[in-house]
């Protein structure tokens, strides 16, 4: 990977990309789509497969979504690794 996508700062200022992931894309406007595209851009950059929950149920994964979005980076920083990286992935 070319940057570092999992730094716990980031280029705005000190907040975590995982709160920047998380954050509502706001009003309408150029500001807010080029943000949206930088999130983006830093998710592709992880360069998870496609297929990754191919053979999980969308329920299950929409769940794991819903945790994830309501978890606080401390808490994620706490589990261990397959349920971090699970969760994470499913955001």
């Amino acid at each position: 990977m070319a940057e570092d996508v999992g730094a716990d700062e980031s280029a705005a200022g000190g907040v975590s990309f995982f709160t920047e992931l998380k954050a509502d894309p706001g009003a309408l406007g150029l500001d807010s789509l080029l943000a949206e595209v930088n999130k983006l851009r830093r998710v592709r950059a992880l360069e998870l497969v496609a297929e990754l929950f191919g053979d999980v149920s969308e329920k299950l994964v929409a769940a794991w979504r819903a945790r994830a979005s309501k978890e606080y980076p401390s808490d994620l920083r706490a589990a261990v690794p397959r349920v971090r990286y699970t969760l994470l992935a499913a955001l």
